[in-house]
């Protein structure tokens, strides 16, 4: 078996036809595709039901809900193929992904990882800023990131891994777009998936440990952004739904007021520093930075008029004495929190291309508008 493509789900019904569809349409044999059943309703189960006998396909089923992180992690216990794909309800395959990956694995020597690209899909009601379905035809940009297609050595993964700790990403941190070797999962410390994301601290997991790792351009994947994925949740807006989404605690000790994503951050970040400290150990928890994203996160709730000024000052009053001083540092270097801000004030859509048809991604991506 070359390829198991994961598939955990809570109450996806919206989607979940479409996704599975993406990859029993592959011209491609040699895969099997893992759905998670995590408690869902129904509906979802009316759907599912329709391949429980497919001979390409396993249910994994729990009867109570479970965190994000342990559905992911039950899929992947179950899977028994040589490379991993993961997806979410909301996403699904591009045509013929299976036959053009496998095609890379075999050129570049069976590496143990690949970071592909895809495109992003936003359903209707997904972001408040558009009221229609929305593409953008490039899901991650990685010259703009400095990162170039072919290997990708163990200095310049450390060197990503590191810049983390500075809240810069040099690669997607949705697992999507990344093929992952069962070599690979063997040369873990720890399970692949750990709270409060699965996918943030499995990418840089296996960025330190992997042998081998490939990166292309090649888009095999669309993700989606649905009302019931926690993109949705968080550019929202609507924290509480997305930590109830995610199942798990959303802070620890001396965390700061903020952003969900910010304090999520900091929390894969200290677990990875302790499970991986031979590799990390040099590096330094970054809360200089944490606390001053979450100042810049406060600012911009006020700037767009989603609370009063009087609760940024409270934001400021409430942080302990040497936070202070480290965010009085910060906002001294006039250029770093020009940047900063930036970043949260621009909010850029012009990337997305508006379509005028109510489309959904499978049908989309298998249209003859797609390219």
């Amino acid at each position: 078996m070359i390829f198991s493509v994961l598939l955990p789900s809570k109450n996806g019904e919206k989607d979940i036809d479409g996704c599975i569809n993406s990859v029993l349409d592959q011209k491609f044999d040699s895969f099997e595709l893992i759905i998670g059943d995590n408690n869902n309703n129904e509906e979802f189960k009316d759907i599912i039901s329709k391949y429980s006998n497919h001979k390409n396909i396993k249910i994994i089923t729990h009867k109570k809900d479970v965190p994000v992180t342990d559905s992911w992690q039950s899929c992947l216990d179950a899977s028994t193929g040589d490379y991993i794909i993961m997806l979410g309800d909301d996403d699904c395959l591009l045509p013929n992904s299976l036959k053009d990956i496998f095609s890379l694995i075999k050129e570049n020597n069976y590496p143990e990882c690949l970071s592909l690209n895809g495109i992003a899909f936003y359903n209707k009601g997904s972001l408040l800023k558009i009221n229609s379905n929305a593409y953008s035809k490039l899901y991650f940009d990685y010259k703009k990131n400095g990162v170039v297609e072919g290997v990708l050595s163990r200095k310049v993964r450390l060197d990503i891994v590191k810049n983390m700790f500075n809240f810069d990403n040099r690669l997607p941190l949705n697992m999507q777009p990344h093929i992952v070797s069962r070599k690979a999962l063997k040369r873990l410390k720890k399970n692949l998936y750990q709270p409060p994301f699965p996918d943030h601290y499995a990418l840089n997991s296996l960025l330190l440990t992997a042998e081998s790792w490939i990166v292309s351009y090649k888009k095999v994947v669309a993700l989606g952004i649905t009302s019931n994925s926690f993109g949705h949740f968080y550019f929202n807006e609507k924290t509480s739904d997305g930590i109830k989404y995610l199942g798990h605690k959303m802070d620890f000790p001396n965390s700061v007021s903020g952003s969900i994503l910010n304090t999520c951050m900091m929390m894969w970040l200290m677990k990875i520093k302790t499970d991986y400290a031979d590799y990390l150990n040099s590096v330094r928890i970054p809360r200089a930075a944490y606390v001053q994203r979450q100042f810049y996160y406060i600012l911009s709730q006020y700037f767009k008029k989603n609370i009063k000024f009087d609760l940024v000052l409270k934001f400021f009053y409430n942080l302990k004495f040497r936070d202070k001083l480290r965010l009085m540092t910060l906002l001294l270097k006039f250029n770093m929190m020009y940047r900063g801000l930036l970043r949260f004030f621009s909010g850029d859509i012009s990337n997305m291309i508006i379509l005028k048809e109510d489309i959904d991604i499978y049908s989309f991506t298998r249209s003859k508008n797609f390219k």
